[in-house]
């Protein structure tokens, strides 16, 4: 199936994204590898809040180790050409880590609320057991977004736009409708909920919980949820502005829609910058 684009991104768009991908390895690589080694080494750090971190480190981390060497190499030299095989196994790695990264932001938010508004659910709710099966779980929702890809044609394409290896997100639009609603609105959906919730909460009970600990241990662990809360509420504002104008495009626009190479490039690119 041919993409109705108006031919490959100029010679001054891939200057641009060369230096795009170049900044997002030399941050991304270290940061989240330095992340899962800290997790990994220091077994105080491993608590359920780092453990989601931790997994969304490491989508990340697939990205911004694999993939993206292969996109720098493609913009670099704009002949190169990856083996169909190998190109469709990347494009389903793009599409598994996409839909992991942003169910991994949600479970978060999710533990997050559950923690400040519930607290005496949150050790019965997060045990061992469950969070181990939250985490294969937000894996094998991506994975099984993936299957069909296999039995569409021209599901998995290289895209001489971005210079790498993509699902062709035109070929069936049903299918990215669904996808996108399964993988980013549902999952940013109930993570705006969450922290909408968390923030009422905050407000309602912060003068009550400020009086009603005299030893100091309640109020100290109360501001360091809400910091925590903040802090990953940011991420997810960024993750949502990465990942809006892809979602835009996706949901919107087919094959027939002109659609400068540009834009489309630059909508991937910045969900790739999410990953940092």
């Amino acid at each position: 199936m041919e993409v109705n684009f108006e031919g490959e991104i100029s010679d001054t768009a891939v200057i641009v994204f060369t230096i795009v991908v170049i900044i997002l390895l030399i941050f991304g690589i270290p940061s989240n590898t330095l992340f899962l080694w800290t997790l990994l080494k220091i077994r105080r750090l491993r608590i359920i809040h780092n453990t989601f971190v931790g997994n969304l480190a490491v989508a990340d981390f697939l990205i911004t180790s694999y993939l993206l060497p292969f996109n720098l190499v493609f913009l670099l030299n704009k002949g190169a050409r990856l083996p169909d095989s190998l190109c469709r196994f990347n494009g389903m790695i793009a599409n598994i880590v996409f839909c992991s990264s942003v169910l991994s932001v949600s479970t978060i938010a999710v533990h997050r609320y559950v923690k400040i508004c519930h607290y005496s659910l949150c050790s019965r709710i997060y045990t061992k057991t469950s969070v181990s099966l939250i985490i294969a779980g937000v894996w094998i929702v991506g994975f099984l977004f993936s299957i069909p890809l296999l039995c569409m044609e021209d599901s998995l394409i290289f895209d001489p736009t971005m210079q790498m290896c993509v699902f062709n997100r035109y070929v069936s639009q049903s299918y990215s409708v669904a996808y996108l609603f399964v993988c980013l609105f549902l999952p940013s959906s109930v993570t705006m909920v969450c922290y909408y919730k968390i923030f009422v909460f905050i407000q309602r009970h912060k003068e009550k919980l400020k009086f009603s600990w005299n030893n100091g241990i309640g109020q100290l662990r109360f501001r360091k949820d809400v910091r925590s809360t903040k802090s990953t509420f940011v991420v997810f504002v960024l993750y949502l502005l990465m990942y809006s104008l892809f979602g835009v495009l996706a949901t919107f626009y087919d094959e027939h829609s002109q659609i400068p190479p540009e834009v489309h490039a630059t909508s991937v690119y910045l969900a790739y910058a999410g990953y940092l």
